[in-house]
């Protein structure tokens, strides 16, 4: 019995053996990262899209201000990321992203949709252009300021706590969410499959990810968008040599038993 396991273990370890695809070092390339503000809520937004800064801005400046509130997003790249499928990327930081949080009043905006456009290559093979959405959210809170301030001042603001305190110090902080619309682009070479993902925005270099932040009155905040490259193998029928090579074993295993049999 000893002398079969043995041998239909080694015809087992010959069919992984040639089906199992090879794992190699590979390099992903994110380059020609574009970035345009579309489809805002409500219509009207002033939007100057470009290459690589892209602008929506906002609201009727409250008086001493003189600026409209904004959305800055900053393409980044190229980006080389090399892994060894199907162990994944860490964080990967593709665009900058800044809230200019001005005291306004009315229009204010409500939802944006970001698109960013990149080429994808994979060890200088092309894999084309993708697209990623991403839908924004922003809570204009009222313009309560801290005491002594410039607006009447109010107890406690929507988010973060009392006014005049840690985010709402020069008044009630404003809340941007994003949520991921169509942000993942999936693409298989050589048998890996690879998923790019939005991950979140991070104001500490990537060790965290969130859907949100607060922004901070008067001020202009600034948050990394980040990315993810996530592998697979993805399982192939072996090929006609490989499956002569597997059958050529199990006629070993098949004829060593017959002959073991007949002693």
């Amino acid at each position: 019995m000893k002398f079969r396991h043995t041998l239909v273990a080694a015809s087992l370890a010959a069919l992984a053996f040639v089906s199992a695809p090879a794992s190699a070092t590979v390099t992903v390339t994110i380059s020609n990262i574009v970035g345009s503000w579309q489809n805002a809520t409500p219509a009207g937004m002033t939007i100057v899209n470009g290459n690589p800064t892209s602008t929506i801005s906002w609201g009727d400046p409250a008086f001493p201000n003189t600026s409209q509130s904004a959305y800055q997003f900053t393409a980044l790249g190229p980006l080389n990321i090399t892994l060894l499928p199907p162990v994944s990327s860490g964080p990967e930081l593709f665009g900058d992203f800044e809230h200019l949080n001005f005291p306004i009043f009315a229009p204010f905006l409500q939802t944006v949709e970001l698109k960013v456009t990149a080429d994808i290559t994979v060890d200088g093979t092309p894999e084309g252009n993708k697209t990623f959405l991403f839908d924004f959210t922003h809570d204009e809170t009222p313009n309560g300021g801290p005491p002594g301030g410039p607006f009447p001042p109010t107890p406690a603001c929507p988010f973060g706590g009392n006014n005049g305190q840690g985010v709402n110090i020069n008044g009630c902080a404003d809340h941007v969410t994003v949520t991921n619309s169509n942000s993942s682009q999936t693409f298989t070479v050589n048998g890996v499959q690879y998923t790019l993902s939005f991950l979140g925005f991070s104001q500490d270099g990537g060790i965290t990810t969130t859907p949100d932040f607060l922004t901070i009155e008067n001020d202009v905040n600034l948050a990394g968008l980040y990315a993810s490259v996530t592998t697979a193998q993805v399982p192939t029928a072996p090929e006609p040599g490989s499956l002569a090579l597997v059958g050529l074993a199990a006629l070993g295993v098949a004829g060593a038993l017959r002959r073991r049999s007949q002693k």
